[in-house]
């Protein structure tokens, strides 16, 4: 049987629940490790919420004109014919008001429904997008060296000879582990052909390729594919595991809204972010757009955040998710098979370092990711 066919069938068995145990655990494990079957996951059961509530619809209407036939069957008049014939006392108290009620509750219920939801959609919507900005970076033009390393990349003979690309978009990054992984926003991955990190000091620069994605918690981990790349070195800085920061603390950021690093400060503004998602903090720190995907450090050096967006028409009102989510999905990780472990850094070298030196050894693992589309 045709391969896609057996993958469609295991996600249907999964959707219906006729999976047995054993296969439920193995296939959500292969869910985790798989993003494209994940992606294809997650729209078929998009696709069956959709035909449960088309069915839903069609068996509300259904009642509905069940409730009209036993009314007429009862001589209760159709609605044009009352306005010009008023039925006689007799009938009306023979009116079934129980089953009129239920049908115009109904019928209420279901406009007033889709009036709601096709309004609260539009609304989040347009709210979503005119008060709530992520901060991935649109390029309208590229270095010509970069694209011959995209071109690396894909190494198939027509590819190298096709002229090069441009990049796309851009955000930033950081590394979390001394062989090659880094983490930035989902989006500023999102639909990459190929993706680029670089360090802009020395303009060092490294192909890179997704090997995960969190949509839902927006954070995607790279891993550079360069068979030159030697390691980045002992990382200086921390990932706070769970700790929530405070209120009013003070907190920084590194990122590439330009080619050069921009650094940001400000505080904790609340410990939930757009909309009161409980993933993420909000922070009153500068940013724009390019700074998605950079880290968010408190005055230790330790990483408790990844910057995610902004709130448009407020001045500093940035987002950033909690580094325990990083946390998590790098642990979901580690049962499924990385070509390397991810070594998280251990030793925090940051702490007792005024900020100018933590900037001085912060900014050597924190890069530029440029994307091909």
């Amino acid at each position: 049987m045709n391969e896609d066919v057996l993958i469609l069938e295991k996600i249907d068995a999964w959707i219906t629940g006729r999976m047995t145990e054993n296969e439920k655990i193995a296939f959500e494990k292969e869910l985790k490790s798989n993003p494209e079957l994940h992606d294809l996951f997650q729209s078929q059961l998009d696709t069956y919420e959709n035909f449960q509530l088309y069915g839903r619809r069609i068996e509300l209407k259904k009642q509905l004109n069940k409730f009209h036939k036993e009314m007429l069957d009862e001589g209760i008049p159709p609605y044009k014919e009352a306005k010009t014939e008023k039925p006689p006392k007799r009938k009306v108290k023979k009116f079934n008001f129980t089953k009129l009620a239920v049908a115009a509750s109904i019928l209420l219920l279901l406009g007033w429904s889709f009036t709601f939801f096709s309004t609260y959609l539009k609304s989040l919507e347009e709210s979503q997008s005119v008060h709530y900005k992520q901060l991935r970076r649109d390029l309208d033009k590229i270095k010509k060296y970069q694209s011959e390393i995209l071109q690396d990349i894909h190494s198939a003979d027509e590819e190298k000879n096709a002229p090069p690309v441009k990049a796309n978009c851009s955000g930033s990054g950081f590394a979390i582990s001394d062989n090659g992984y880094l983490v930035t926003s989902y989006h500023v991955v999102k639909g990459a052909k190929g993706i680029i990190v670089e360090r802009s000091y020395d303009e060092t620069v490294y192909p890179a390729k997704v090997v995960y994605k969190d949509k839902q918690r927006d954070l995607a981990i790279l891993k550079i594919v360069d068979t030159t790349f030697t390691g980045f070195g002992n990382l200086a800085y921390t990932i706070n595991e769970s700790y929530l920061a405070d209120l009013g603390e003070r907190v920084y950021t590194l990122g590439f809204p330009k080619e050069d690093v921009v650094y940001g400060e400000g505080s904790i503004s609340s410990s939930t972010g757009y909309e009161g998602d409980t993933t993420s903090y909000q922070i009153s720190v500068p940013v724009n757009p390019g700074n998605s995907g950079g880290p968010l450090l408190d005055e230790k050096g330790q990483v408790i955040g990844i910057i995610s967006g902004k709130h448009m028409g407020v001045e500093s009102a940035a987002f950033a998710v909690k580094s325990q989510y990083l946390l998590q999905i790098i642990e979901e990780l580690k049962a499924d098979s990385l070509a390397e472990p991810i070594n998280l850094p251990k030793y925090n070298q940051l702490k007792s370092l005024k900020r100018p030196q933590q900037i001085k050894k912060l900014k050597d693992n924190v890069f530029i990711i440029k994307v091909y589309s």
